[in-house]
């Protein structure tokens, strides 16, 4: 069984359960105090719902924008870490800045 990240109904990026937990966590550390509720929002199905999926499809566009940038600050710690899960992590932006909401933000 795999997780899943979705985006929207044209991007859902598949992943394993170990990457899910590190992309959780990552995103975890890198959210401000005021972004903590769409954070939640967007966790809630793995934190709550014991899913093994996180949803940002139905954010609005300003709580997209809260999230795209969350995933951007992940994806520049990653880009300067070890380089493990970078690929994730450069899938997981390309889906996000690809959805509409990114570029109505």
């Amino acid at each position: 069984m795999t997780a899943t990240i979705c985006i929207n109904d044209d991007h859902e990026i598949d992943l394993s359960h170990g990457e899910l937990a590190s992309v959780a966590q990552a995103m975890r550390a890198h959210t401000a105090a005021a972004e903590a509720r769409v954070m939640r929002e967007v966790l809630w199905p793995m934190d709550e719902g014991g899913l093994t999926l996180l949803l940002a499809d139905e954010l609005d566009s300003r709580e997209f924008a809260v999230f795209a940038g969350v995933v951007q600050r992940s994806h520049e710690q990653a880009r300067h870490g070890d380089g493990a899960g970078f690929a994730l992590w450069e899938r997981l932006l390309a889906a996000v800045r690809a959805d509409a909401r990114c570029v109505a933000a």
